[in-house]
């Protein structure tokens, strides 16, 4: 039983670990979309304002010489930009295989861990279950007292009140002859 805990540990840890990595990724790729809706806004935003003013911009200066080499220029880019995003995407692919067939071996080991932890605390959930049951059967028949109690208590108002009216009206008449 000893001997079996460091393994659950270590799958523990891993999962961890991966949790954290995918965490630390999604983390990553919001950053980029960021500083990307950033630039693009500051772009953007060169643009409206060189619209705007008859001034020349750094932008509007770096386009005067040579439209052509510009556009040769970010024709470069680009294709170095997809080369780059191609080779990363692969990268990231083998690197989801990889974790894959990791967490697969990682759950081959752990499972008779596993079910053990199961069978043990589907005992305990049972017994849990037993003892929530009786509980909530006493507090049915409190319940049920009570409302018989609450019952009576009612009669014996709604008795009370016929009485009082009674009583009233008993001094009513009494009061009205004499008046």
């Amino acid at each position: 039983m000893a001997s079996q805990q460091p393994k659950t540990e270590a799958g523990a840890t891993a999962e961890m670990d991966a949790a954290e990595v995918e965490r630390r990724r999604k983390q990553r790729d919001l950053k980029r979309k960021s500083r990307e809706r950033k630039k693009v806004r500051r772009i953007k935003a060169m643009g409206d304002a060189a619209r705007l003013s008859d001034r020349p911009t750094y932008g509007n200066l770096c386009a005067l010489p040579g439209p052509q080499m510009n556009l040769l220029e970010l024709q470069t880019t680009a294709q170095a930009l997809e080369l780059e995003y191609k080779q990363l995407f692969a990268a990231k692919l083998v690197r989801e295989q990889q974790n894959l067939q990791h967490e697969k071996s990682v759950a081959v080991k752990t499972e008779p861990n596993a079910t053990e932890i199961e069978q043990s605390r589907l005992v305990e959930l049972q017994e849990k279950y037993k003892t929530v049951r009786q509980e909530m059967h006493e507090l049915r028949e409190q319940m049920t007292g009570f409302k018989q109690k609450l019952e009576e208590y009612e009669r014996f108002i709604a008795m009370l009140d016929g009485h009082l009216m009674g009583f009233q009206d008993t001094q009513i008449r009494e009061e009205e002859p004499t008046s």
